[in-house]
């Protein structure tokens, strides 16, 4: 029970400390992993995960890129997921560099094994 206490009390201490977030391993010891700002959830729709104004950090190939033009509709980035899906079947995710939808470009990609 000591040990324990000891733990959550380190746990705590660390994490609000070095903004650390402090989990167990599978055999017992003590994992800190530094909590880095930059990083998000990728929001996911139809299937392809969606980077608007980032990129990934895992490793991928570029499959090419869509242009929607411009088309005004309703949900450009439907549109877009829809185009991607289409000329790329393969693609996994769509890097969107342009805030305007309507006129956007972006580039569809493969995750890496």
């Amino acid at each position: 029970m000591k040990k324990l206490f000891l733990f959550l009390f380190l746990s705590a201490a660390l994490s609000a400390a070095a903004q650390t977030n402090v989990t167990v391993g599978p055999s017992g010891q003590v994992v800190l992993q530094k909590i880095n700002k930059n990083h998000a959830l990728v929001e996911e729709r139809q299937g392809i995960n969606v980077f608007i104004l980032s990129k990934p950090q895992s490793n991928y190939d570029y499959l090419g890129t869509i242009k929607v033009g411009m088309r005004v509709t309703a949900d450009p980035l439907s549109t877009l997921i829809k185009q991607c899906k289409k000329e790329f079947p393969a693609a996994d995710g769509i890097i969107i560099s342009d805030p305007d939808l309507q006129k956007a470009k972006a580039d569809c990609i493969k995750f890496k094994e």
